[in-house]
């Protein structure tokens, strides 16, 4: 879930708003990424998952934002995880820019993870990729 700050915090961390400060990581982005890519956003509340959306923008911070300005973002108090999608597995048309439900996105991407099992996945290969998974010493 989100952090709760107390008040000014942002202000006295950062020197500006919290707006302020989104709007110059999406600059940043920009920056980094000229052209706009699609992300998946993965949402989930105190009590599970709450849907997904596929996206376009030019980084993470871009796309919550897309998200939260077109109404997709399913509630305000949801926890927002993303990742870029590759071009080759960009859904169709009808998929895109609306909060999705898991047999929709099954549909097309088949059985889906949670990003803790991706991101365990992830790091398993990596440690095999780079030789130290546990038990492989000599």
């Amino acid at each position: 879930m989100a952090t709760e700050h107390p008040p000014g915090f942002f202000e006295k961390k950062f020197g500006m708003t919290i707006h302020e400060r989104a709007r110059l990581l999406m600059e940043q982005e920009k920056q980094e990424h000229p052209k706009k890519q699609w992300w998946y956003l993965s949402y989930a509340g105190p009590d599970g998952w709450k849907g997904g959306a596929i996206v376009e923008a030019h980084g993470f911070i871009g796309a919550c934002d897309y998200a939260r300005e077109h109404f997709i973002k399913p509630w305000p108090d949801v926890e927002t995880r993303g990742m870029p999608i590759p071009p080759r597995e960009i859904p169709p048309e009808e998929f895109r820019n609306r909060l999705l439900t898991r047999a929709q996105l099954e549909s097309f991407w088949g059985a889906m993870k949670t990003f803790r099992e991706y991101e365990e996945e992830q790091k398993k290969n990596a440690q095999r990729d780079s030789g130290t998974e546990s038990g492989t010493e000599d």
